[in-house]
């Protein structure tokens, strides 16, 4: 795990009413970031953190993840190792991990999109690229699971 005790030290600044902390340069986080992680977060190692990435209370990133730009993590929100989340975008359910990578539904601007592995796409394009993928039948069992939670958050298919 990543130790963020060291963040207590970080230059903070206020902007818009919002409290954010400026990266010195670390090797999960680049100088000049201004970033939102509560103490009591945990952050497996290779992690990495984009810029106005907000990562609420006792939320946990595994191994390897990558939360983009503008993201936001919510307070006990799980995002399992080497999962990836895009930009500007809200974790809305981690649909699990198989077939070698982790799921993750989210949201970017009333859309639902699936983060997983180096893939970050629409919900409706990963149905299509998992479609014609023999060797992942898992992968396709998840996709009305998807859809059904997509549905009840009101997030548009595209």
């Amino acid at each position: 795990m990543i130790d963020l005790s060291v963040m207590a030290a970080w230059k903070t600044v206020v902007e818009f009413g919002v409290k954010w902390r400026i990266s010195p340069g670390v090797p999960w986080c680049t100088a000049g970031f201004k970033v939102q992680i509560a103490l009591t977060a945990r952050i497996g190692e290779w992690a990495s953190i984009g810029e106005r990435a907000s990562i609420g209370e006792w939320a946990r990133i595994g191994e390897g993840a990558s939360i983009g730009e503008g993201a936001r993590i919510g307070e006990r929100a799980s995002i399992g190792e080497r999962a990836s989340i895009g930009e500007r975008a809200r974790a809305i359910a981690d649909l699990g991990s198989y077939e070698g990578y982790r799921k993750i539904l989210c949201e970017v601007k009333g859309v639902a999109y699936i983060g997983a592995g180096c893939h970050w796409f629409t919900l409706a394009k990963a149905k299509k690229h998992w479609a014609k993928r023999k060797d992942r039948p898992i992968t396709q069992a998840m996709i009305p699971f998807a859809e059904k939670i997509a549905k009840l958050n009101k997030l548009r298919f595209k």
